[in-house]
């Protein structure tokens, strides 16, 4: 339970666990690609062609949906498409 002592952030796709970090804790749940969007924007990297393979494996292999909202700012962020094929 360390991370939860700290307050750090939770991210992650399991609906159950973010239920009861919520309820129990109120942490609340950041998407994956809202954090790579804020590290974007942050300029921490650019995105090109290998990162993208990233979000071409979460596709494939049927991850959770990000959020419209997100996906949004991630197509205008970096001029790919989401869902890439």
């Amino acid at each position: 339970m360390e991370p939860i002592a700290h307050n750090y952030s939770l991210c992650s796709t399991d609906a159950s666990l973010i239920d009861f970090l919520e309820q129990q804790y109120n942490i609340s749940n950041s998407e994956p690609l809202q954090i790579i969007n804020d590290w974007i924007e942050e300029q921490l990297f650019e995105w090109n062609d290998t990162r993208q393979a990233v979000i071409a494996d979460w596709i494939r292999c049927n991850e959770k949906p990000q959020s419209a909202k997100e996906i949004k700012r991630f197509e205008a962020l970096t001029g790919y498409k989401y869902p890439c094929d």
